[in-house]
C-alpha cells in the first residue's frame, strides 16, 4: 500500500508541474487517493511507531531571576526607547549615537534573557555542524559574482550610506518610506561592508549569516517535534533548498524572519515538553525579535505562537505561568520598537497597508464573481495562487527569485505530500503546527496585490523542508541505513538546479533591459573625473546609479542619452581634458561609427568582465584625450 501511495503522489507531482493548468484536478485527486492509501498502510502496519508520544513534564520550578541583570536590562531598554521615541525630550538621551543604540539593543536582549534564566549550554550534534558548514559554504559560493546585480537592494545600500555619513540615526525608526523597516538590518550591513568591503559580498553577508543560522534553528524544532534523524534531514533540505539559498544571498531583510520565528516555535515546543522556564524565556525573546525586521515575520509568528498556546490550553498541556512568562518576555523585547512607533505616530504595518487589497476589491469579487468570469478569475487567483506557489506556480515577480519552478522542486513534491499525511496520522500535534504555519502564510499572501512573490513566503520555508524530511524519513520504502544516502541524493540536485539552470535563467530575467548597473561596476575602475555616457533606448534608472556612485564614492559624472540625441548633439559639448567612456547598445552601429570618425578611441570595444548575459551588456568605447 505504501508503494501505491508513492505512485499516486508521483502522479500528483507530475500533474502539478508548472505550466500544465489542465492537470491540476488530476493532481488534487491523485494526492487525495495517495493520502488515503498511506493512511491505510499506517493504520494496518504491524511495525511499531518509532516516535514516542511526549508526556507533560512535571510542574516547573520557578525561573531564576538575576535581579541585577534585569535592572541593567531595564536601563538599557529605557535609554534605547527614549533615544528613539524622545517623548520625554531628555537632551543627553535623544542624541545617542547609533553605535551606542545598537550596543544597548544587543546588551538589553542578552541581559533580559540571562536575567530571567533563559540562557543554557547548547549541545552540538557533529552531523549538524557539518550540515551547517555546508549551508554556509553554499551561501558564500560565488556570492559576489553569481548574481552581479542589486536585486531591490538599493534602499538598503542607501541606508548603509546614510549610516556611514551620520552618527545619530534613530535605529528603531523606518529607514525608508517604501522599505519601512527599522535600521537594525542596515546597521548590521554597515559592519559587514566595513569588514568585507563596499561590495555585493559585504552587503549580503548579513543575509548569509541569518540564512545559515536558520538551519540549526530548524534542527532544534524538528528534533523536538520528531526525532534526531528527522531533524538532520530537515536541516539538510533547508541548507540546500533553492529559494532559501537564494534569499540568503541577497541583501534583503526577509531572511531574518524565519530564523527568529523558527527559534520561537522551537523553544515553545521544547518548553511544552520540558517545562523549563528558560525555554519559554528564549521563545519570548525570539518572538519579540521578529518585530524588528520584515513585516511577514512580525505578523505571522505572533499569530502562530498565540494559536499554539491556545491549542496547548485546549489539550491541557499549557502551564499558564509559563505562557505568561513567554508573552511577557516577547512584549518586553518588542517594547522599544512600539514605544518609538507610538511616539512618532508611525503605522505598525506600512508595507501591508500599501500592498493589501481594500474592502471594495473584495466586496466586488465576492458579490459579482458568480456572474462575471473576469472577477471570478481574480477571486480564484487571489485564493489559489499563493497555495499553488508551493508546488505548482513559479515566482510571479520574475525578479526576486524568478525561474520557472515553484518553491518545492517537482521531484520532492511526493515526499512533501507524504510527509503531510504521515504527520496527520502519527503526529497530529506536529501536523497541526506545521499546517497552520503553511495556512497562515498562504492566507496572508492571498490578501496582497502581488501574492506570488517568493520573499513573502520566506517565513514558511522551514515548515516545507521539515515536511519533506518527514516524508523521506517515514514513508519512502527504503531501509533505515539507506536514509542518509537517499537524503543526499535528494538534496544535492537542489544545488545543481539552483547554481545551474536557475541562475542562468534568473540572470536574464532580472535584466529586462541592458544592464545599466553594470555600467557603474565597470566605471568604478576608471580614473577619477571620467565622464560616462550611456547611449541607450532603454529606461535608465538614474537613482540606482546615483546610489551606487555614493556607495563606492566614485568621482565620475554620467549622463544617459537616446541614440538620436547622441548622434544629434552628443559630441558637441564634451567636457575637455577628461576621459570619456561611452556605453552603447551592441546593435547601435550608427553611434559606434560616429565615435570612431570623430574621436581617437583607445583600444577595441570592450565587453563586461562580470557575470552578465552578453545580450544584456553595453559595449564600452573609451576615449583618453591626448596630452
Amino acid at each position: 500500500m505504501v508503494f501505491v501511495a508513492l505512485l499516486l503522489m508521483g502522479v500528483s507531482a507530475y500533474s502539478f508541474r508548472p505550466g500544465q493548468e489542465e492537470g491540476l484536478p488530476l493532481g488534487v485527486g491523485a494526492a487525495l487517493l495517495g493520502g488515503v492509501a498511506l493512511s491505510l498502510a499506517l493504520r494496518y502496519s504491524s511495525a511499531a511507531d518509532t516516535l514516542s508520544t511526549p508526556t507533560l513534564a512535571a510542574a516547573p520550578t520557578d525561573a531564576t531571576h538575576r535581579w541585577g541583570a534585569l535592572a541593567l536590562a531595564a536601563v538599557c531598554w529605557f535609554l534605547l526607547a527614549e533615544s528613539n521615541g524622545d517623548l520625554l525630550h531628555l537632551p543627553l538621551i535623544s542624541n545617542l549615537s547609533q553605535h551606542l543604540q545598537f550596543g544597548l539593543f544587543a546588551a538589553g536582549i542578552v541581559l533580559w534573557v540571562w536575567g530571567f534564566g533563559g540562557l543554557a549550554q547548547p549541545r552540538l550534534d557533529k552531523y549538524l555542524v557539518v550540515i551547517t558548514l555546508l549551508a554556509l559554504l553554499v551561501r558564500l559560493w560565488a556570492l559576489e559574482d553569481a548574481v552581479h546585480f542589486f536585486v531591490d537592494e538599493t534602499n538598503f545600500v542607501d541606508a548603509v550610506i546614510r549610516l556611514n555619513n551620520e552618527d545619530q540615526t534613530r535605529l528603531l525608526t523606518p529607514f525608508d518610506a517604501v522599505a519601512a523597516f527599522t535600521w537594525v538590518y542596515p546597521y548590521l550591513q554597515t559592519i559587514t561592508t566595513d569588514l568585507f568591503g563596499h561590495s555585493l559580498t559585504g552587503l549580503r553577508m548579513v543575509s548569509v549569516v541569518f540564512g545559515t543560522l536558520t538551519v540549526p534553528a530548524l534542527y532544534l524544532l524538528a528534533r523536538t517535534l520528531f526525532d534526531r534523524k528527522t531533524a538532520l534531514l530537515a536541516a539538510l533540505f533547508l541548507a540546500t533548498f533553492p529559494p532559501h539559498v537564494h534569499l540568503s544571498r541577497l541583501g534583503l531583510n526577509n531572511i531574518a524572519d524565519p530564523l527568529f520565528g523558527t527559534l520561537a516555535l522551537a523553544f515553545l515546543v521544547r518548553g511544552a515538553k520540558t517545562q523549563r522556564p528558560g525555554d519559554y524565556v528564549l521563545a519570548g525573546a525570539a518572538l519579540g525579535l521578529t518585530q524588528y525586521f520584515y513585516e511577514g515575520g512580525r505578523l505571522l509568528f505572533l499569530g502562530l505562537v498565540i494559536v499554539c498556546l491556545l491549542g496547548m490550553a485546549v489539550t491541557k498541556r499549557l502551564r499558564w505561568r509559563a505562557a505568561a512568562l513567554l508573552l511577557l518576555i516577547a512584549a518586553i523585547t518588542a517594547a522599544p520598537l512600539y514605544y518609538t512607533y507610538l511616539a512618532h505616530h508611525l503605522p505598525v504595518v506600512p508595507r501591508l497597508n500599501s500592498n493589501i487589497w481594500d474592502n471594495r476589491f473584495w466586496a466586488s469579487l465576492l458579490l459579482a464573481s458568480k456572474d462575471d468570469p473576469v472577477l471570478h478569475f481574480y477571486l480564484v487567483r487571489q485564493i489559489s495562487y499563493p497555495l499553488l506557489h508551493l508546488i505548482h506556480r513559479p515566482d510571479d515577480s520574475g525578479f526576486y527569485y524568478g525561474g520557472v519552478t515553484p518553491l518545492i522542486l517537482g521531484y520532492l513534491v511526493p515526499a512533501f505530500l507524504l510527509g503531510i499525511v504521515y504527520a496527520l496520522r502519527r503526529r497530529p500535534a506536529a501536523a497541526a503546527l506545521l499546517l497552520t504555519w503553511i495556512l497562515f502564510t498562504v492566507l496572508g499572501n492571498s490578501l496582497l496585490r502581488w501574492n506570488e512573490y517568493t520573499p513573502r513566503f520566506a517565513v514558511v520555508f522551514p515548515a516545507l523542508c521539515l515536511l519533506i524530511a518527514v516524508g523521506v524519513r517515514y514513508t519512502l520504502p527504503v531501509r533505515p541505513w539507506m536514509i542518509g544516502a537517499l537524503a543526499l541524493a535528494l538534496a544535492v540536485p537542489q544545488l545543481v538546479y539552483y547554481f545551474g539552470p536557475h541562475l542562468d535563467l534568473y540572470n536574464r530575467q532580472i535584466r529586462e533591459y541592458h544592464d545599466h548597473q553594470d555600467v557603474l561596476y565597470r566605471a568604478a575602475q576608471f580614473p577619477p573625473g571620467t565622464f560616462v555616457h550611456i547611449i541607450s533606448g532603454d529606461l535608465v534608472w538614474t537613482p540606482h546609479l546615483e546610489t551606487l556612485k555614493r556607495f563606492w564614492n566614485l568621482d565620475i559624472a554620467f549622463r544617459a542619452l537616446s541614440s538620436d540625441e547622441f548622434i544629434r548633439e552628443g559630441l558637441s559639448d564634451l567636457p575637455s581634458g577628461r576621459d570619456h567612456a561611452f556605453f552603447i547598445e551592441p546593435g547601435n552601429i550608427a553611434a559606434m561609427n560616429l565615435l570612431r570618425q570623430r574621436l581617437n578611441l583607445e583600444g577595441p570595444p570592450q565587453w563586461s568582465p562580470y557575470n552578465v548575459p552578453r545580450e544584456r551588456q553595453y559595449v564600452l568605447l573609451y576615449y583618453h584625450p591626448p596630452g
